[in-house]
């Protein structure tokens, strides 16, 4: 049978194009993670190498087009936070929760080649502060100012995770500003639901506000019963978290309205992802990434004996990098 031929190097190109675009998997490598997930009230478990889970959390929480230094600056922070709950359990049946209980994982073994070149890359690299890895939080968005550790979860947390400073890349995340508005008839409809005092309430004004902005407490008012105080955090959780998306917000009244604008998504602590993504953009290494999110954390390879060089950017010449005229 005849036809015509097909050129040499337009065969290649093609083999090339499609190997590039097809989906890959990362090695069996590392100490398995026992991952737990819940569905239907029914808890199923998994055993998975390291960094075929760390390739699973990367496709669920950040976008395989992103740039490749924010996806392996999102690796290891992941692959600390794993191993991190891997020396403290959540529980004797596993290690961590493939939701945002902990981290949100896919267990599709088959990636796209950024998420698996990601992986391999940064390999056994987890970040630790004096010698041990920690919780190396991360979030979607911070709205501009990052949180302390301690103001959302009140403990003893190690110093990478309790520093606030502004972050000027994550102007272009899609919740960088938001609103939600609540009728006051509806507000009163989740308190009932939250097993709260429900009725008789004209308003609701921030009363405190922590170091980063963020509401730290705020109050129930009233013409004929005493307030009734809320942390920033319970309201949010109140209204739901995909409505109120951050404790960075202000309220104002309008007519029988409660109204919510804020800025960010999330609890604020550790990497803003999107903010990683606005640094790699500007030409950041994955390394100066976690400095400045993680400030003073080592990067250390778990078969290293001793800590690899911490990123040499701190968080001060980063933002007068990004403000010096270009």
């Amino acid at each position: 049978m005849s036809g015509a031929k097909v050129p040499f190097f337009a065969l290649l190109i093609f083999l090339l194009t499609a190997l590039s675009c097809a989906p890959h998997q990362v090695p069996a490598r590392g100490d398995p993670i026992r991952v737990g997930q819940v569905k239907n009230e029914e808890l199923s478990l998994r055993e998975i190498p390291l960094e075929r889970y760390i390739a699973g959390v990367l496709e669920k929480e950040v976008r395989a087009d992103w740039p490749l230094e924010a996806l392996k600056a999102q690796a290891v922070a992941a692959r600390t936070y794993a191993l991190y709950r891997k020396s403290k359990p959540r529980d004797s049946q596993f290690d961590v929760l493939s939701d945002t209980t902990d981290q949100v994982f896919e267990s599709d073994e088959n990636h796209a080649p950024s998420i698996v070149r990601a992986v391999l890359e940064t390999e056994g690299q987890t970040l630790q502060s004096k010698g041990r890895v920690f919780e190396a939080f991360f979030h979607s968005c911070c709205g501009g100012t990052s949180e302390s550790a301690d103001a959302v979860w009140p403990g003893n947390h190690p110093a990478p995770l309790v520093e606030v400073h502004e972050d000027p890349y994550c102007s272009a995340c899609p919740p960088a500003h938001w609103k939600y508005r609540v009728s006051l008839k509806d507000f009163e409809k989740r308190l009932e639901q939250s097993d709260r005092p429900s009725t008789g309430w004209s308003g609701v004004v921030v009363s405190e506000r922590d170091a980063s902005g963020r509401v730290e407490s705020a109050t129930l008012t009233s013409t004929s019963r005493k307030s009734l105080p809320l942390s920033g955090i319970e309201l949010r959780k109140i209204l739901g978290n995909t409505n109120v998306k951050s404790t960075l917000f202000d309220i104002t009244e309008n007519g029988d309205d409660l109204v919510f604008e804020g800025r960010g998504s999330g609890h604020g602590v550790g990497m803003c992802q999107w903010g990683a993504k606005g640094m790699a953009e500007h030409g950041k290494s994955y390394r100066e990434i976690l400095e400045f999110y993680y400030p003073g954390a080592d990067i250390v390879s778990l078969s290293a004996e001793a800590p690899a060089a911490p990123a040499v950017s701190s968080q001060d010449k980063i933002i007068e990098d990004l403000e010096r005229p270009k």
